[in-house]
């Protein structure tokens, strides 16, 4: 019987060691150059990576001879791993894997980053605690775990990184002192901890704490820190 899998049926996972999971299964990828061939097809998704751009990644510079064959060879091998039909597509630019935003984890992160700083915004703070702690909730370790820290792979870790760390990018306020992989699972951070209880505690606080007539102000107190 022919296999109707498609790749939509697959979960792709970047923050943390390379994985390809359906439905709850995480598919065996072979060795690290293969995993290294998914991980860079995953920074462009449906759109074609060139040969001599993976070839360049994959050996760093320094390809074996007959690099063009190997790579040929590592595209059928992973094509076999996530299952027939795969949608690793080939063409006279390069190769593809048509994959749904949604099904990267990483995509997912920083989707669900831009909705928590947007309800926060609009000062919807459990909505935004909700989806900011889902962001947070989807790192299970270093990205790209376990491959060489070179090349594309190594600027797109660091980019991904950037987002959590206080005061740069979108997601600045998500951590403290500490990346996603490096606080146990039940430390949460400290604003996402205020958000969570509903809003502004500090401002709040002084509120009820003020003398009457005293006309201080503590406006925006309880935001997170960027």
């Amino acid at each position: 019987m022919r296999d109707t899998r498609t790749v939509s049926d697959l979960e792709f996972r970047v923050l943390g060691p390379v994985e390809a999971v359906r439905e709850g299964d995480t598919l065996p990828l072979g060795g690290r150059q293969q995993q290294a061939l998914l991980a860079l097809l995953l920074l462009e998704p449906s759109r074609a990576v060139t040969v001599d751009r993976l070839v360049e990644e994959l050996w760093h510079g320094h390809p074996p001879e007959g690099a063009s064959t190997t790579l040929r060879a590592y595209v059928s091998r992973l094509r076999r791993a996530l299952g027939e039909p795969t949608s690793i597509t080939s063409s006279a630019s390069g190769y593809a894997l048509e994959v749904l935003p949604e099904r990267v984890d990483a995509i997912q992160f920083e989707r669900l980053t831009r909705a928590g700083q947007e309800a926060l915004a609009r000062g919807a703070t459990r909505g935004a605690a909700v989806r900011l702690r889902s962001a947070l909730a989807l790192w299970r370790g270093r990205p790209f775990a376990g491959l060489p820290d070179e090349g594309a792979l190594r600027l797109e870790a660091e980019r991904i990184a950037d987002l959590v760390r206080p005061g740069s990018g979108p997601a600045g306020p998500l951590t403290t002192a500490r990346r996603p992989w490096e606080k146990g699972p039940s430390a949460p951070s400290p604003s996402l901890s205020r958000v969570g209880r509903g809003g502004p505690e500090p401002a709040r606080r002084s509120r009820r704490s003020r003398r009457p007539g005293s006309r201080r102000r503590d406006r925006g107190r309880g935001q997170w820190r960027r």
